[in-house]
Parts: structure tokens; sequence; C-alpha cells
């Protein structure tokens, strides 16, 4: 089995963001085009004191092939903050190791600190997390916004990764 490192993106890794954002775009059969995403976007918007969302990226055999990108959100109906996951994706190359899972497991894990164990785990409209929220037993997708939104715990999620799924520590 190739080795897989689960780790926080860097400034340095901003044109694999915009190559697997572009990736995501062709298996939701939409145009290249329409994503106007930019390296320069990534390291302005990702990076530095007061960054507006994280990437963790997903490496098998010494190649970025998954991201999983999310921000801090707060749920109005429930009193709480969470995070949103607006965009995760592997490589068709790279599925079957398990890590998009992986990938939930590490946000999760990565925002113990910030967040409430009960803290929920949202995911964009329509999405998923191509399966690996649906894919989850039904007794942890307790609750659905009335958008139809799947949703988790935080410490559900990292409970999911179990610490089995590090290589080594989630680094910077």
């Amino acid at each position: 089995m190739s080795a897989t490192i689960i780790r926080r993106a860097r400034p340095d890794d901003a044109d694999h963001v915009v190559r697997l954002v572009k990736a995501l775009a062709a298996y939701e059969h939409e145009p290249e085009e329409t994503v106007r995403l930019t390296a320069d976007d990534v390291r302005r918007d990702g990076f530095g004191e007061r960054p507006r969302f994280e990437v963790v990226l997903a490496e098998l055999a010494g190649e970025v092939v998954g991201f999983l990108l999310f921000f801090h959100n707060y749920s109005t109906w429930e009193g709480n903050a969470g995070l949103y996951i607006e965009d995760l994706f592997v490589e068709e190359r790279a599925r079957g190791h398990d890590l998009g899972r992986r990938l939930m497991a590490a946000a999760a894990r990565s925002q113990r600190a910030r967040l409430e164990p009960d803290a929920r785990l949202l995911c964009s409209p329509g999405r998923t997390a191509h399966g690996h929220v649906a894919a989850l037993p039904a007794r942890s997708r307790r609750h659905r916004h009335p958008g139809g939104n799947c949703r988790r715990t935080l410490k559900e999620y990292i409970a999911i990764g179990g610490e089995r799924v590090w290589a080594r520590p989630l680094t910077s």
C-alpha cells in the first residue's frame, strides 16, 4: 500500500488547491472556465493573519491527490459555531484509500481546541461530501437543516477518523 499523508495546506500548495478545484468542477460536469479561483486568491485568502478558509490536503505516494476546504460558520438555529465544508474532492486514481473520510476527520480534529465537541460540520447544499456524510450510519445523521444538508458533530468525525488515520500529526 502506498504511503498516505493528511496535512494542512501551506501557501506553496496554492497551485495544488486550484488544480483540485478544477478537477472537482470537471467531476461535477462544469466547464473549467467557471472556476475563477487563482493561486494568488488561495494565498491571499487562505493564509496570513486572518484566513477566510482552511484547506487540508491528502497525499498518496508523495503526490497531492485530494483536498477539503472549510471555514467557520455560526448556526442561528442552534446557537452554536461549527465548520462549513465547502469542497471535498479526491482524484479518481486515489479513491479507495479512505482519504475522503480521513480529510473530514482531519478538519474536525484540527478544530477541536477552537470549537465545542458538539459543534456541527455542515456540507454545501447538494454535496454530501461525495457520500462521506450520507454513507455514514444513520444514527449519526441526527439533524438535517431545512435546506437538506447532512450534519455531524465535531466529536463524531474525530471518532470516525480514529488515531489510526495519522501517518504523522497534522502539521502546518
